[in-house]
């Protein structure tokens, strides 16, 4: 299995690291625990769904769990969507929320705990080069429902 751009977060005294890759063509975002040497334990966890090629994991734990977000390229069409999900500790996927605010093509999601809150950020444009990009945030609680 190919695996790109690591991602890591400590929960607890257990560790989760992220990262994207698979076998061939494939590049979906994986997870999978460590033991308390580093070793990684089990087998990885696919988090992200179909086709679409993922990239660039954001991993982060708070002492409500984990979040992971990342982005997707369309095979096709080549038009990008960025996801936030929720993890259980294992790293199994609880929920999965897209972030957009409108816009045709998001990317580059970075998310983080305060406070038990996740505050998630992206770039997202129209379909055009040309149109200007935008930074964007939005709050979620850590079962994913928008504040």
């Amino acid at each position: 299995m190919r695996a790109h751009e690591l991602s890591l977060a400590l929960w607890d005294t257990r560790a989760l690291s992220a990262w994207h890759g698979g076998a061939g063509r494939e590049s979906s975002i994986y997870v999978q625990p460590l033991d308390p040497l580093g070793r990684l334990e089990g087998a990885p966890i696919r988090v992200s769904d179909g086709p679409d090629a993922a990239f660039e994991p954001d991993l982060v734990a708070g002492e409500s769990g984990m979040a992971i977000a990342w982005y997707q390229r369309a095979r096709r069409s080549g038009d990008l969507s960025a996801w936030l999900a929720g993890l259980l500790p294992g790293g199994e996927r609880q929920w999965i929320v897209p972030l957009t605010a409108g816009g045709e093509q998001a990317r580059n999601p970075v998310v983080r705990f305060i406070d038990e809150t996740l505050h998630v950020a992206w770039i997202e444009q129209g379909r055009s080069s040309e149109e200007g990009a935008a930074i964007w945030y939005q709050r979620f609680s850590s079962a994913g429902e928008a504040l």
